[in-house]
C-alpha cells in the first residue's frame, strides 16, 4: 500500500528541457533574471475581471495552455508537470495602482523554483488591465501574447453572469510540450562564427574592451531593479508610422533602433571616454517561429537574435533638438532594417551556440560579472498582436457579452547581465502601439536612460506632427 501510494507522489516528466530553456533557468537562479511580462487592458461593458470570472476563464486556459502546469526538476533538466494548479495564489488584484509602478515591482520578484508551483503569475489593475509574468524558460515574448489569445478566447466563450468557480484547476494526466528550437530545425554553426563566439564568451578581461558602447560592465552585485517608461499609440497614430516607414524603405524596428541610436549619440558625447567610441553594440531578438511552423497561440521558446553596429553620431551642436528628423535618419533607419533582413537567414546559429557550453551553464553564467556587456541598447519587437476569432462586430455575442484588448505593452528583465538599455515593442489587435523604455539599475547613467525614454518620446511625436501637418496641406 506505502509503495503504491510513493510511485503515486513520484512527479510526472513532461519534457526534456532544451538548451536555450535551461540557460533561462540558471540565469534565473542566479539572480540575473526574473520575468518577462505581457500586459493587455480588456473591456467588456457591464462586466468587470473579478476573480470569479478570471477563475472560470483561467482554467480553460490552463488546458489549453500546458506550459501553464509544469514546474522545474531539482537538476533543473526537466519540465515536471503539477498534478493541479491553486489560481488564487498566483492571482494578485490591485486597484488603484500604476502600471509602471506594478511592472517595476515585478521585475523584482523572481519565482521559487524550487516549490512545487506554477512558473506563471497575475497581477489584476483595476478588475480591467492584465500583467501576465512568466519564467523566461516557458516561452519567449510572443509566448505571452499566445497567452492572452487564450484568456481572450476564454472570457468571450464564458456565461455570464459568473456567480462563483473553483480556486482550484486539475490537470490533465498527459501533457504535452512544444520541443525545443534544436529538435525542430537545424542550429547548425559555421566555423567562422564558432569561432567569433568562442572568443567573445571566454577571452580575457584585459582583451574585452572595445570600441563599441555597451553601457557599464555586468555588476559583480547582481539586481533585478529595473526602470521601466511607456508609451502608448493610437492606431490611427501606428499607422502614420507605419506609412512613414514604408515610404522611407523602412521598418518600425528600423525606426525605432535608428531613433535609439541617434538619442544615445548625443547622450555619449558628453561621455568622458567619447571619442574611443566608435559604434553602437545592439541586439534585436529574432524570433525562429517563421521556421519552426509555431503558431501564434503557441507557448514555446523559439528566438534568437543578432548584433548591429550602428556608428556613434556626431551630435548637431546647432540643433536643441536629440533628434533631427531629416534624410540622415531615415537612411539610417532603412539601412538597419536592411542589415536586419539580412541577418535572418543566419540567426538560427545563435541559439545554436549554446551547444559548446555542454551542458554548463551555470558555470558560463557565473562567470559573466565583472565583464562586459553584449549590448548597450536591445530593441525587441514581438509584432502585432492577432485579433482572435469573434471579436468582430458581426461575430462572438452568442452570450450577449464581448471582450476586446484595447491596449497592451511588453517588457522584460535580464537586466543585470543584458543589454544597458531596452525598447520593447507590441502592436494591439486593433492596431495600435505600445512602447516600454528599460534600463537596469546602474547599468547606464541615470541622465542617459532617462534621456533615451524621452529622446524617442519627442521624436516619435515630431514624426507624427509633421505627418499630420503634410497631409493636410
Amino acid at each position: 500500500m506505502a509503495n503504491k501510494e510513493s510511485q503515486k507522489a513520484q512527479p510526472v516528466v513532461v519534457a526534456q528541457a532544451g538548451r536555450m530553456e535551461q540557460f533561462h533557468i540558471w540565469k534565473h537562479d542566479l539572480g540575473m533574471d526574473s520575468c518577462v511580462m505581457i500586459i493587455a487592458d480588456y473591456q467588456c461593458e457591464g462586466v468587470t475581471l473579478d476573480q470569479s470570472t478570471l477563475f472560470a476563464a483561467l482554467a480553460k486556459v490552463v488546458h489549453r495552455q500546458p506550459s501553464l502546469a509544469v514546474r522545474f526538476s531539482s537538476d533543473r533538466r526537466q519540465f515536471l508537470r503539477l498534478p493541479s494548479i491553486d489560481l488564487a495564489a498566483l492571482i494578485e488584484f490591485a486597484d488603484g495602482a500604476e502600471l509602471q509602478d506594478v511592472l517595476e515591482a515585478q521585475l523584482l520578484r523572481r519565482f521559487d523554483t524550487d516549490a512545487e508551483m506554477p512558473l506563471w503569475r497575475l497581477v489584476v489593475i483595476n478588475a480591467c488591465t492584465v500583467v501576465f509574468a512568466y519564467q523566461h524558460a516557458l516561452g519567449d515574448g510572443q509566448s505571452g501574447i499566445a497567452f492572452h489569445r487564450a484568456l481572450w478566447t476564454a472570457l468571450n466563450e464564458l456565461e455570464y453572469p459568473i456567480t462563483s468557480a473553483s480556486q482550484v484547476v486539475p490537470v490533465q494526466d498527459h501533457i504535452e510540450l512544444v520541443p525545443p528550437s534544436e529538435k525542430l530545425i537545424d542550429l547548425s554553426v559555421s566555423f567562422t562564427k564558432f569561432c567569433s563566439g568562442i572568443a567573445k564568451a571566454f577571452a580575457p578581461k584585459a582583451l574585452t574592451k572595445s570600441a563599441s558602447w555597451s553601457g557599464n560592465p555586468i555588476p559583480l552585485v547582481l539586481s533585478t531593479k529595473t526602470a521601466v517608461r511607456l508609451l502608448s499609440y493610437t492606431p490611427q497614430e501606428a499607422a502614420k508610422l507605419l506609412q512613414l516607414c514604408k515610404a522611407h524603405d523602412a521598418t518600425l524596428t528600423g525606426l525605432l533602433l535608428a531613433l535609439a541610436a541617434a538619442v544615445l549619440s548625443r547622450s555619449l558625447a558628453a561621455h568622458p571616454r567619447s571619442t574611443e567610441y566608435k559604434t553602437i553594440a545592439m541586439g534585436v531578438p529574432i524570433t525562429l517561429r517563421r521556421f519552426t511552423g509555431a503558431t501564434a497561440d503557441t507557448m514555446c521558446n523559439h528566438v534568437s537574435g543578432c548584433f548591429l553596429r550602428p556608428p556613434v553620431q556626431r551630435a548637431n551642436a546647432a540643433s536643441d533638438e536629440p533628434v533631427q528628423l531629416d534624410d540622415a535618419l531615415w537612411a539610417s533607419a532603412a539601412q538597419l532594417t536592411k542589415k536586419l533582413h539580412s541577418k535572418i537567414a543566419t540567426c538560427k546559429q545563435e541559439p545554436g551556440m549554446l551547444k559548446f557550453l555542454f551542458g554548463d551553464y551555470k558555470g558560463y553564467l557565473e562567470g559573466r560579472p565583472g565583464r562586459p556587456r553584449t549590448y548597450g541598447f536591445e530593441l525587441s519587437n514581438v509584432g502585432p498582436f492577432p485579433s482572435i476569432a469573434g471579436t468582430s462586430s458581426e461575430e462572438g455575442e452568442h452570450n450577449g457579452h464581448k471582450w476586446r484588448i484595447t491596449q497592451t505593452y511588453f517588457a522584460q528583465c535580464d537586466s543585470p547581465t543584458g543589454a544597458a538599455t531596452k525598447l520593447n515593442a507590441i502592436g494591439t489587435p486593433t492596431g495600435g502601439l505600445g512602447l516600454s523604455v528599460q534600463w537596469g539599475d546602474g547599468a547606464v547613467d541615470d541622465s542617459v536612460s532617462e534621456a533615451l525614454y524621452e529622446g524617442v518620446k519627442d521624436a516619435i511625436q515630431r514624426l507624427l506632427i509633421a505627418n499630420t501637418a503634410d497631409s493636410s496641406s
